[in-house]
């Protein structure tokens, strides 16, 4: 068993450094032999294991490919769940910001007729501006002289 695991630590090895499977093989086979472990069988069954390392080796570059790729289709699909949870919150984000702002910008709108008008009335600008703030009442005074 310790054979087995060395020849196949030799061969990850020997492919993590750039090797082809085959050649990766054939060099982990040779150390194997060279450093004593599995002589007798490598060399009786050469053929055999040979090819059994490399189907084995096939099986497992496969299997990785497939986690690969669920990986890539996984981090796709958050993706697109996060473009599309992020957009639905811009949007809601947005609709408050503009409801807040078109609430803002009626009131303002409302102050400034009820300035206006109480210009007409013939109030004062101390009076109005006891109810309404000195930088509406200037832009509505602004406004008047422009005309």
């Amino acid at each position: 068993l310790k054979g087995y695991a060395k020849l196949v630590e030799y061969i990850r090895e020997n492919i993590a450094q750039g090797m082809e499977k085959e050649e990766s093989v054939d060099t982990a086979v040779g150390r194997c032999i060279e450093e004593g472990y599995l002589v007798d069988y490598l060399r009786q069954h050469i053929g055999e294991a040979r090819g059994m390392l490399l189907s084995g080796f096939n099986q497992e570059i496969y299997e990785k490919g497939l986690r690969e790729e669920g990986w890539e289709a996984g981090i796709e699909e958050g993706r697109k769940a996060g473009i599309a949870e992020g957009r639905e919150a811009g949007i809601e984000e947005g609709r408050k910001v503009g409801i807040a702002e078109g609430r803002e910008n009626g009131i303002k709108e409302g102050d400034l007729r009820a300035i206006r008008n109480m210009f007409d009335l013939g109030l004062s600008e101390e009076q109005i501006s006891q109810k309404y703030s000195k930088e509406l009442v200037e832009q509505v005074l602004q406004e008047t002289t422009k005309i």
